[in-house]
């Protein structure tokens, strides 16, 4: 083989191990940013209930009114979920990822001017608009990166969200113990975004997938599929789910608070256990799924976390610790009660999920509603004991969804 020739192979086999080790390099900056970006989102998400005792008195708001607070950021977040898909299809997740991080970082530093009611509330739906729209760009774009070992990587970073959660309870009721305003934890939100913005400068994005434009439309469903006992089912099951985990999220500090007087700070570390046991639950339950079954472990599950929860009402501050343990028994239903809908629905399956999902979180805005309305007339001690109802529903719904699967599999 002649001497120019082989310079040129070791040119292009030295380019080829310099590109490969770019792109490893690439790949652990993606890692580190998508976990960065979960750990924010979870600090966006979990932060406004730890606060509520400090920002009612503040801004002179009673419980209705903090509710729709919680009420507006749900339908923002409902809306932006599919705004969200839209949005990384066109213009691809890169771009997707800088223009929503930018969005959340402009309105973190945004909140420390939230001085009035209106503000707050303005703020955070922009907030959770751009919250829903980034979490449907990382789910989309976690099985595209990791092309192998896909349910490793999703569970690893549902684990980093509820570490994310437990992680901003903490934080709350640190700031809280000093002294320290409330607005304060989204200077702490807008740091890890920065380090996001910086990890996304030498993050690995994958080419989109081009779609095939001689595929056949998929036909039209016929309503009898769409709105069948199975349909009414599941959103009753994932609407009593949502409904129930979201006033935990909302209302468990207010409830601690007011009810035992206990400490603000004490009372978010409580609430930080459950999110804990969640990840526990999600490392250790995740391997009894396919033992048990998909359909019998979720009703089996739902109906121990409403005894539990239920106890853990009857046994007033003690029975704190219990409702947050409730995050244990909690923590791989949900995931699984998608799984089903996917099983239960041949159909486009990814249309009924979404549906099924909207349905439940309409649901789900009603009862936060509800729930505040009800911590003004009724006090935060007695309004609380609503927030299981969710979870029997959810149960009673999984259940006859078993027997439903199990009267299917036994017709064939």
């Amino acid at each position: 083989m002649p001497v120019p020739v082989l310079k040129m192979c070791a040119v292009l086999l030295t380019a080829d191990r310099r590109e490969t080790i770019v792109m490893k390099k690439s790949k652990k900056a993606t890692f580190f940013m998508i976990c960065f970006v979960m750990v924010a989102l979870a600090f966006i998400d979990g932060i406004l209930g730890v606060f509520l005792p400090q920002i009612k008195p503040e801004l002179g708001i009673n419980d209705t009114q903090a509710s729709a607070v919680f009420v507006v950021n749900l339908l923002g977040f409902c809306v932006f979920t599919s705004i969200g898909g839209h949005l990384c299809d066109k213009i691809g997740s890169r771009k997707s990822f800088f223009l929503l991080l930018g969005i959340l970082l402009l309105f973190c530093l945004a909140m420390l001017c939230a001085h009035t009611y209106a503000r707050l509330i303005l703020l955070s739906f922009i907030l959770y608009c751009a919250l829903a729209a980034l979490t449907v760009t990382v789910n989309s774009f976690i099985p595209s990166l990791f092309t192998t070992s896909q349910a490793f990587f999703m569970s690893f970073f549902h684990l980093v969200n509820y570490g994310g959660i437990a992680l901003s309870k903490t934080t709350a009721g640190l700031l809280i113990r000093h002294n320290v305003n409330w607005r304060f934890i989204y200077l702490i939100i807008a740091a890890i975004l920065i380090i996001c913005l910086g990890l996304w400068h030498f993050s690995f994005f994958p080419a989109p997938v081009v779609p095939d434009t001689e595929k056949k439309p998929e036909r039209t469903l016929p309503l009898k599929h769409i709105f069948s006992t199975a349909f009414f089912l599941y959103v009753a099951a994932v609407g009593g789910y949502l409904s129930s985990v979201t006033a935990m999220h909302n209302w468990f500090v207010n409830y601690a608070v007011v009810s035992f007087h206990m400490d603000i700070a004490k009372a978010s570390s409580v609430f930080s256990l459950f999110f804990i046991f969640s990840a526990l639950g999600s490392v250790f339950l995740a391997r009894f799924i396919k033992r048990v079954g998909e359909f019998k472990i979720v009703f089996l599950l739902s109906f121990a976390a409403f005894f539990l929860f239920l106890l853990g009402l009857l046994w007033r501050q003690t029975g704190l610790y219990l409702i947050a343990l409730c995050g244990f028994l909690l923590s791989v239903t949900y995931p699984t009660t998608l799984v089903n809908i996917h099983t239960s629905f041949h159909l486009r399956p990814c249309f009924m999920l979404g549906l099924i999902v909207t349905a439940g979180s309409a649901i789900n805005l009603i009862f936060t509603f509800v729930l505040g309305i009800a911590n003004d007339v009724f006090g935060a001690h007695a309004s609380f004991y609503l927030v299981p109802l969710g979870l029997l529903v959810f149960s009673v719904s999984s259940f006859f969804i078993y027997l439903r699967q199990n009267t299917l599999l036994s017709k064939n």
